[in-house]
């Protein structure tokens, strides 16, 4: 059992600092608009990742078959490429704001629910979550004789860990906010929101690619 929960928290912290459209947007979120919307922001992301654990405990091969539609990809590129271009246009605002008042605007009064669902979305329709997480079961099961209790005990420290870490971040985050200027603060988020673009771009690319016959590893010759 010793060997079970430290496996599940070296893979809750190797999770946490993963670096994706998740990780980024949610350190973005955090030095931008404030830790109780970061915390929010997270608990989007953590719940999609339970709903996933769940899922693929008790439907390993439906779930089998989703990830290999490809416009489930073409719609988490989209989602992913939507929050980024919202980056860029907020941080030309801000800009512009500084430019002309010499500090940043009010952040404006956006119900923390929003954030929830922002982050369950951006979560959720990555496909790559999906997958990792259906991998994961797969070794998990011949790791413990598909023992279920050890399973669901896995998976529950994994959780766990994951968003302990995401909190430290989360106000990690908040205090480095202090030692960075306004400006620099609407580049880093102009930063994330082109990254986030990119991202999204990538995934669509592998949903094109997949239904054609092909992968993005192959391609690359990374595979």
């Amino acid at each position: 059992m010793f060997e079970v929960i430290l496996a599940a928290i070296i893979l809750g912290v190797t999770l946490s600092f993963m670096v994706g459209p998740v990780f980024l947007l949610l350190l973005e979120i955090a030095m931008n608009k404030g830790a109780k919307k970061a915390l929010a922001f997270d608990a989007g992301v953590i719940a999609a990742d339970v709903l996933f654990i769940i899922a693929i405990l008790y439907s390993s091969s439906f779930l089998q078959n989703i990830t290999n539609l490809a416009w489930v990809y073409g719609i988490g590129g989209l989602v992913i490429i939507a929050f980024g271009l919202y980056n860029v246009k907020n941080a030309a605002k801000k800009k512009h704001h500084l430019e002309e008042k010499d500090k940043l605007p009010e952040n404006k009064n956006t119900p923390v629910g929003v954030y929830v669902v922002k982050g369950f979305f951006m979560n959720f329709l990555n496909v790559g979550v999906l997958a990792y997480w259906l991998a994961t079961v797969v070794v998990m099961r011949a790791s413990v004789d598909n023992d279920e209790n050890l399973m669901k005990l896995y998976f529950l420290i994994t959780v766990a860990t994951y968003a302990l870490v995401d909190v430290a971040k989360i106000f990690s985050a908040r205090k480095l906010k202090a030692y960075l200027t306004d400006a620099v603060l609407v580049k880093i988020e102009r930063v994330v929101g082109f990254v986030l673009v990119g991202f999204g771009v990538i995934m669509i690319a592998r949903g094109v690619l997949q239904h054609l016959g092909y992968s993005l590893e192959s391609l690359l010759g990374i595979a």
